[in-house]
């Protein structure tokens, strides 16, 4: 079986949007996709309660890596009711460049 860090370096391999998408409205989606890999993989949120990690072996991960755990706790019901709204799509757009005739950004 790969290891934690194996999976999220395969993952983000040379596509610097895996990281931003991961970071900004899918933390908690990436929580699921570790999870499907690491059953045992435990879902925290933020005290803040923006931002969602999950913790696997004692060790908390988001898609940057291994993440100190001290300012985070267990997620209930209701926030794992709220994470699975989030979405990188929802509130984020992606540019694609600029329009080669009037160089404006094209965003999806």
């Amino acid at each position: 079986m790969p290891t934690v860090e194996q999976v999220i370096k395969a993952l983000k391999g040379n596509e610097p949007y895996v990281e931003s998408i991961f970071l900004r409205g899918g933390c908690y989606q990436f929580h699921l996709f570790l999870r499907t890999i690491f059953p045992a993989a435990l879902p925290l949120i933020s005290s803040a309660d923006d931002h969602v990690i999950s913790l696997i072996d004692g060790i908390g991960y988001d898609v940057t890596g291994v993440v100190e755990t001290d300012d985070y706790r267990e997620m209930t019901a209701s926030d794992v009711a709220i994470a699975s709204d989030w979405s990188f799509s929802k509130t984020q757009a992606l540019s694609l460049g600029e329009c080669r005739f009037c160089e404006e950004p094209i965003l999806i």
